[in-house]
């Protein structure tokens, strides 16, 4: 995929490391030497962007220790996510701790949880490395309910405090079969700070009435489409999944470029400068 790529092209292409539910799950243990420098050489050959993900569930120090292998190995982060979905009612039931079909839910997360606590101490941990922070943020729906405005509220306060921060705010934003309000980025935009970025770090569908790559590929593509024409320079977005043996979503599969991801891969092409 990378080798076809015009090089200004590749230089605007990021890839999460570790992204999604994973990025809660997987120890920094998980990681050898030989895959942190398998990515960090992928990097280097193509010229790709990464963003880590920190992983709420381990402690901010040995983040901080996961983050500096990848810093010393040569890898070349832009921003750091802060958490994945914690907006989520998963993560405020205690019968979802312990169960194994979450693993991703160690503990119950509040709303007051991740603004008062969680954030200032591994914001604390992580400051170090000088790089932005982007907080999250829920896209439209019950679960957002008092969430975004919080997040506006806790950025005011720590731009006042700590500006050296950059801080941003993520979004996930899938297409799910329903008229999809693509106005709620505008919406969150108008909330948070003047000049706040927005990074999509995951955009996708998710619609099990789509039966063929062909009309996956036109969904995603259109999808991609009308979020990108709400973005601004300084935003960011990811297509979701890079990777998978499920063709309908993914943008590699064991053959190469799937259908969607050749759509996905020209519109990137298609609005490089």
């Amino acid at each position: 995929m990378f080798t076809s790529m015009p090089a200004a092209t590749r230089a605007r292409v990021h890839v999460r490391v570790t992204g999604g539910t994973a990025s809660q799950t997987f120890a920094p243990d998980d990681w050898s030497a030989e895959q942190v420098n398998g990515w960090v050489g992928l990097q280097k050959k193509h010229g790709i962007g990464f963003v880590f993900v920190v992983n709420g569930n381990d402690t901010p120090e040995s983040q901080h220790e996961f983050l500096q292998r990848w810093v010393t190995a040569g890898a070349r982060l832009s921003f750091l996510e802060m958490m994945n979905e914690y907006y989520l009612g998963k993560f405020r039931d205690p019968k979802k701790v312990g169960d194994p079909d979450f693993p991703e839910v160690t503990r119950v997360v509040t709303l007051q949880d991740y603004t008062d606590s969680i954030l200032p101490t591994y914001m604390a941990a992580l400051s170090g490395f000088g790089l932005p922070m982007f907080v999250i943020g829920a896209p439209k729906g019950p679960e957002s309910d008092g969430w975004n405005t919080a997040i506006r509220d806790f950025l005011v306060k720590t731009r006042a405090a700590q500006p050296q921060l950059g801080l941003g705010v993520t979004v996930h934003l899938y297409d799910r079969g329903a008229p999809f309000d693509y106005g709620q980025l505008d919406a969150l935009r108008g909330l948070m700070p003047s000049g706040t970025p927005i990074a999509v770090t995951e955009c996708g569908l998710l619609d099990d009435s789509v039966k063929t790559p062909e009309e996956s590929a036109a969904r995603h593509l259109a999808h991609d489409t009308q979020v990108l024409a709400h973005l601004v320079p300084g935003d960011y977005l990811l297509d979701q999944v890079l990777y998978s043996h499920t063709p309908l979503v993914t943008t590699l599969a064991p053959g190469g470029l799937t259908p969607k991801g050749a759509a996905v891969v020209g519109l990137f092409e298609s609005v490089t400068p």
